[in-house]
């Protein structure tokens, strides 16, 4: 089962009708909605949870998944990926601690289908090699820029 219409149309009008992946082939305006946390082949809908969703254009949608080392490493850095747990719950938990980097540069934790709440950016380096990721000095300079805080 999918996410519903209705489902992605709130997700698409909470993001502001941008993409929020923004990859180098981006069509900019948002047309469905893209799970953080992957739900693979069918499973749980747990994971269709209006955290796990962020809006994105169908091209980022799909190269998201296709993605290469480099760019998945961003992809998590910015929480746009979140790699899952041992449970769909945990994976859900997980989720639901990690801020995303909106299209505006802000980070967001997502409330509901309709609302998203501003807040500081994850310690976006240390998170992303704690994840094992290997950054380049310039994505290490990019995350650092942003204002970090240790989420509780």
């Amino acid at each position: 089962m999918t996410v519903s219409r209705q489902r992605k149309d709130r997700i698409i009008t909470r993001d502001g009708g941008r993409c929020q992946l923004r990859l180098p082939i981006c069509q900019i305006e948002a047309t469905t909605a893209d799970h953080r946390a992957n739900r693979g082949r069918g499973g749980s809908q747990m994971l269709d949870h209006p955290s796990n969703l962020i809006a994105a254009c169908g091209l980022c949608n799909e190269a998201k998944e296709r993605a290469d080392k480099k760019t998945r490493a961003e992809l998590i850095a910015c929480g746009h990926r979140v790699e899952a747990h041992a449970t769909n719950e945990k994976t859900l938990a997980r989720v639901q601690q990690t801020p995303y980097l909106g299209h505006d540069g802000a980070w967001y934790v997502n409330a509901s289908d309709d609302v998203r709440r501003r807040v500081a950016g994850p310690p976006a380096v240390a998170f992303a090699e704690a994840a094992g990721l290997d950054l380049t000095d310039w994505q290490r300079v990019v995350l650092a820029m942003f204002p970090m805080e240790v989420p509780s």
